[in-house]
């Protein structure tokens, strides 16, 4: 018997799954080598990934990421790829993969990502590479409409319309016209945060207290005596986000074509970032506000395009 293992090679964040079991890591690929002074015997040296990655982030390391400029990188991708498969079939039985990849990954860019996962990674008898959204789309029952991923590092935006085939039946229709990879993400979002408090107190918060800062883990910041409150920065950190986001989405619902014009009723909102909020909501509240639109949402905006891709 056959394994199916479908992987969604986010840039924050990697998820997988087998059909039984789902799994979620950091899109972190560290390249270590051993230090001089290396006090602890258990310290790891060579590739090392994900949550393993985390300790070892600025310690005699280099640090990847798999997505580039809102393309995937094909080296890294294959150790993410590698790092889930050894978590989710630990035994090596034959399997096939589903892999969900940016939007604007073209052809020829897909057809040599599957044949290095082929080349590399035994066991392989077949993979499959979709664009990321798709499997939201998928995983709230639609055939047709438009998908926003808002991801950590890219917010991906997927349209799919219904044409007629060779039979005169209903067939899905990818629009690349209508779709796109853009950078505004979260963290663009932690950018500004970073900004605004470094602009204010003097002080460059790290990547990681931004990050906190925007999920609403941290409400002030304390330097020395002083306590420095960082709600007006968050929130505004979310309007910035949502504003940008929005101008890439209305770019796109003008273009619309008059035959195309009922995908604007079929729009879905996914992706850790289109759980971002404020004093004033969520930054689906926003976005339907800016763009007099009503989106729908998965159950899970984390792992919605993996299951959905799952079910292909």
């Amino acid at each position: 018997m056959t394994m199916k293992i479908t992987l969604d090679l986010g840039g924050s964040r990697t998820k997988a799954t087998n059909g039984k079991e789902e799994i979620m890591f950091p899109s972190i690929v560290v390249d270590r080598k051993e230090g001089l002074w290396d006090t602890s015997t258990g310290a790891k040296s060579g590739i090392i990934v994900g949550d393993e990655a985390i300790p070892y982030i600025g310690s005699n390391a280099r640090i990847y990421y798999p997505i580039q400029e809102g393309r995937l990188s094909m080296k890294i991708g294959l150790e993410l790829a590698k790092y889930a498969i050894r978590k989710l079939n630990p035994d090596g039985e034959l399997m096939t993969l589903n892999v969900g990849v940016p939007v604007m990954t073209n052809l020829a860019q897909r057809n040599d990502l599957r044949s290095l996962f082929i080349k590399e990674i035994p066991g392989i008898k077949g993979v499959m590479v979709w664009p990321q959204p798709l499997g939201t789309l998928i995983d709230v029952g639609l055939n047709a409409g438009i998908a926003i991923a808002i991801g950590g590092t890219t917010t991906e935006i997927l349209s799919v319309g219904i044409g007629i085939d060779d039979n005169g039946k209903n067939m899905p229709i990818y629009l690349e016209d209508l779709s796109t990879t853009s950078p505004v993400a979260s963290d663009v979002a932690m950018d500004y945060i970073i900004n605004e408090v470094t602009r204010k107190t003097g002080i460059k918060p790290d990547k990681l207290t931004a990050e906190r800062i925007l999920i609403g883990k941290i409400h002030h910041l304390t330097f020395g005596r002083k306590i420095f409150n960082v709600k007006t920065i968050k929130d505004d950190a979310v309007v910035d986000l949502a504003k940008q986001i929005a101008d890439i989405i209305n770019s796109i619902l003008v273009d619309i074509p008059p035959v195309y014009e009922y995908l604007k009723s079929y729009m879905v909102l996914s992706g850790g970032g289109s759980i971002l909020r404020n004093s004033q909501g969520t930054i689906k509240d926003l976005l339907e506000e800016e763009l007099g639109v009503t989106f729908r949402t998965p159950n899970d905006v984390f792992f919605s395009n993996m299951r959905g891709l799952h079910k292909i």
